[in-house]
């Protein structure tokens, strides 16, 4: 998707197997919707075609957890982000165990996910990283009339469907499939089952905005929290 948006605003050039692009350094050059004036900001409501990616709340909250904190903490960088939010989650719940790891960088230390949960009941996480900031904040899904709704379980068929409406040549785009014995919706059981009913309830009091959004375009999920 990233390489798609390049492309599309003539930042790069189509995918091609002898060519690797240094996204990180393109994306920058690609205007955040904060950083349009408010004129900037209207036309492009008006006249572009908007389009979100959504995922189910539980498993993108699962997935940037094992993605973020569940790596053992780096005690070298704990300024900054991900290892400040591990140590922060840490020194809450289990300081000695960080103060020990500070002193022997040969301890490694994991963030249980229980402890991130129970954490993120107390603290607010949207400050951290845009991973953990609500849809509802990030894409304001309440505010702006999208064009298009795509699934990241179901993200290459999805945007090949656009594609196809917008008239996009297919090979602007790159497949982005991953081959993976598991998959963050499969192991929401594993994780899950170790909160306690209190922390469900907490949990799902935080997110439930997101949750009901994301029911209303998927309501053949609705209720899934609770078979966890």
């Amino acid at each position: 998707m990233k390489h798609l948006m390049l492309v599309l605003n003539g930042l790069a050039p189509p995918p091609s197997p002898e060519v690797e692009i240094p996204l990180e350094n393109e994306l920058r050059k690609v205007h955040s919707f904060r950083d349009l004036t408010a004129q900037e900001a209207v036309y492009r409501l008006q006249h572009y075609y908007k389009v979100v990616v959504v995922r189910n709340p539980l498993v993108r909250l699962l997935s940037a957890f094992r993605n973020k904190l569940e790596p053992p903490l780096d005690t070298t960088n704990t300024k900054h982000f991900p290892d400040h939010l591990k140590a922060a989650v840490l020194n809450l719940f289990r300081p000695a165990a960080l103060h020990r790891g500070m002193a022997d960088k040969s301890v490694k230390l994991q963030v249980l996910f229980e402890e991130f949960v129970e954490y993120m009941t107390v603290f607010p996480l949207h400050d951290y990283n845009e991973h953990f900031q609500p849809v509802m904040d990030l894409c304001a899904p309440c505010a702006i009339p999208y064009d298009f709704h795509l699934n990241f379980d179901s993200l290459n068929y999805d945007v090949y469907a656009v594609m196809d409406l917008l008239d996009i040549p297919k090979h602007y785009y790159r497949n982005s499939s991953r081959h993976s014995k598991y998959t963050t919706r499969s192991l929401l059981h594993k994780y899950f089952s170790d909160l306690s009913q209190q922390q469900n309830n907490m949990l799902y009091k935080i997110i439930c905005q997101e949750m009901e959004f994301y029911y209303s375009l998927y309501p053949h999920e609705r209720g899934m929290h609770l078979n966890l």
